[in-house]
């Protein structure tokens, strides 16, 4: 199958050369999607040594706004240079446009949306582009990926297919089942993420370098905890003190019904380093409505009961990692 990132590429060869110049005579689509009006685009505005995508106005509230374009997954680079463009030219709406967003890039803009939620409205927008019919002109679909709070009701994700979209389905009938838990704040489990590349869904933060999630994928269901940032010198003296623990967390782990499918598993990353996770598993489908309710069922279970025995080993580990 096609990635979107493949079909836009395919769409506009280039995005200064030809996705820029194409935004920039067809404003109104995007302005559609966020609920602004977006005027009097300039391309390529300069901030000291730096060139912005596209400046425009909104012309319901007369805010500068600054876009920034790539037709390939949202990167680091990209995140760095709107925020250097929105600060050299004094804008107050940011507009993030990329073919898919990570879910760590996500959170970066909901939290660049609370902490100046009176000051600016950070966007991240996912492009779906292709050639039309005969005349091979491209045009394009906006779906809204994270907005401020104020505009929430815009959150439109951009399904990659029709599988896809069994995934969405699925986490966004998940979410409010977690938030319901008294172990799984509401506040983290209100915006669920489906990836190609990871069926996964971000249940609850504990904090930037853990996070418990759940995963359906390849005949399996999983409630596991991630373990993905922080210093990889503490990250790994934790993740091999509960590996240590292992006999004991599966103890603990039965008060709350059979457990299957228990492991520890760590695998590297591109940007150096590892991750980690540790986690229970059970049989599930995505694809049998029967498989995925019990599913969802059992994830409601597991992730409440896979936080309840962690988290206390969590504490401690955490205590004795600082205190060093």
């Amino acid at each position: 199958m096609v990635s979107r990132a493949e079909r836009n590429c395919e769409t506009w060869a280039n995005d200064v050369i030809n996705f820029t110049p194409w935004l920039a005579q067809n404003l109104d689509t995007l302005s559609n999607a966020l609920d602004l009006d977006l005027e009097r685009p300039r391309m390529e505005v300069s901030v000291g040594p730096y060139f912005l995508d596209l400046f425009a106005m909104d012309a319901r509230s007369d805010r500068a706004v600054v876009i920034e374009n790539q037709l390939d997954q949202a990167n680091h680079r990209h995140l760095g240079q709107i925020l250097t463009y929105a600060t050299g030219l004094g804008a107050s709406v940011l507009i993030w446009i990329a073919s898919d967003f990570t879910p760590e890039h996500l959170r970066v803009v909901v939290r660049l949306n609370e902490w100046a939620a009176d000051e600016v409205e950070v966007y991240a927008v996912a492009v779906a582009g292709r050639l039309r019919g005969r005349s091979r002109l491209p045009v394009a679909r906006f779906f809204v990926e994270a907005a401020p709070a104020s505009k929430a009701g815009l959150i439109n994700r951009a399904p990659g297919s029709g599988r896809e979209s069994k995934y969405v389905a699925f986490f966004r009938t998940l979410a409010p089942l977690l938030g319901a838990c008294r172990l799984v704040p509401a506040s983290n489990s209100k915006v669920p993420f489906a990836y190609s590349y990871e069926r996964f869904f971000l249940a609850g933060y504990r904090d930037d370098r853990f996070s418990y999630n759940a995963a359906i994928e390849k005949g399996e269901v999983r409630a596991y905890l991630f373990i993905h940032g922080g210093d990889v010198d503490a990250r790994c003296q934790v993740y091999q003190a509960l590996r240590v623990d292992h006999e004991q967390i599966e103890r603990d782990l039965e008060c709350h019904g059979q457990v299957t499918g228990f492991r520890f598993k760590d695998f590297p990353v591109p940007q150096g380093g590892w991750r980690c996770l540790v986690g229970v598993g059970a049989q599930g489908s995505i694809d049998d409505p029967e498989s995925a309710e019990a599913a969802r069922e059992w994830l409601t279970v597991w992730i409440p009961a896979l936080q309840q025995t962690l988290e206390p080993r969590l504490r401690r580990l955490l205590g004795e990692t600082n205190e060093r």
